[in-house]
């Protein structure tokens, strides 16, 4: 796929997803409390 090609694809996957024919493909991440933080120390 050549550049022109990619940038066409991505600027016409971003007007799908606007007008609401495509779903959002992320991910939900979260984070837990550190109890102990643990540092290694260079001699």
């Amino acid at each position: 796929m050549s550049v022109y090609e990619s940038i066409m694809q991505g600027l016409n996957e971003a007007i799908e997803y606007e007008k609401g024919n495509l779903e959002d493909d992320t991910s939900k991440l979260t984070n837990e409390d550190v109890s102990e933080v643990q540092t290694i120390e260079k001699e």
